[in-house]
């Protein structure tokens, strides 16, 4: 379970770099859910995770490993990190189109062959857990370190954010960035924290040059 957790990420993290550095989609081309050998429940690793170091069962060398983890776990939250980069969970399950429940996103399959398409049907999260911090509270402001962000050694302020913003085109990323209807309220996740976290000073340059120019015909 623990391996197939880390293997799961690691494509999902792998996506992510693809697109990032060769603005190359590869989801485009193949799944990227890893199917289980089973259709059973499947083990909740944090919950694996959490028993191993007490069960007088498992072998050291899984505890040294699960205790491994842990600490990264740890040092990550520490460092005001992404932990879903280490550790993700996802589960498939097959239901009948008349049993949809309450999912986040749920594939059903309709019975006999021709009788119409799939049914798909996706359940949003609720943006105030996977899209928690608004602009207020990640820009540096006068008297308020907001998450005390710097790039290189200059803070990130409300005109970096926003020309970052653009430049990365950030709103059309759902990932990264979720609105309301209206566009009144805007949200943006860790990870979308985490890529701040990662930029350049001359990430940042261009990125300026780019907001400055937004206005100018081609």
């Amino acid at each position: 379970m623990i391996i197939y957790a880390l293997a799961q990420t690691a494509i999902t993290n792998f996506r992510d770099l693809a697109k990032a550095a060769f603005n190359k989609d590869v989801s485009d081309e193949i799944t990227l859910s890893l199917l289980p050998l089973a259709l059973g429940t499947p083990l909740d690793p944090i919950e694996f995770v959490k028993s191993s170091q007490s069960d007088a069962k498992t072998s050291r060398s899984v505890r040294q490993f699960t205790q491994r983890l842990k600490d990264l776990v740890v040092d990550l939250e520490a460092k005001g990190r992404d932990t879903g980069r280490l550790l993700t969970v996802f589960q498939t399950q097959l239901v009948s189109t008349k049993k949809i429940g309450r999912a986040d996103f749920v594939v059903g399959v309709q019975t006999g062959g021709g009788e119409g398409p799939p049914i798909l049907v996706q359940r949003l999260i609720d943006p105030n857990r996977s899209h928690p911090y608004r602009e207020s509270d990640i820009i540096t402001r006068a008297g308020r370190p907001g998450l005390g962000i710097t790039i290189g050694a200059t803070p990130l302020t409300q005109f970096a954010f926003r020309a970052i913003g653009y430049y990365l085109k950030a709103k059309d990323e759902p990932k990264y960035c979720w609105a309301d209807k209206t566009g009144a309220v805007i949200r943006y996740s860790d990870s979308y924290v985490e890529c701040l976290r990662g930029m350049r000073p001359e990430d940042l340059a261009a990125a300026v040059r780019a907001y400055r120019r937004r206005g100018e015909k081609e």
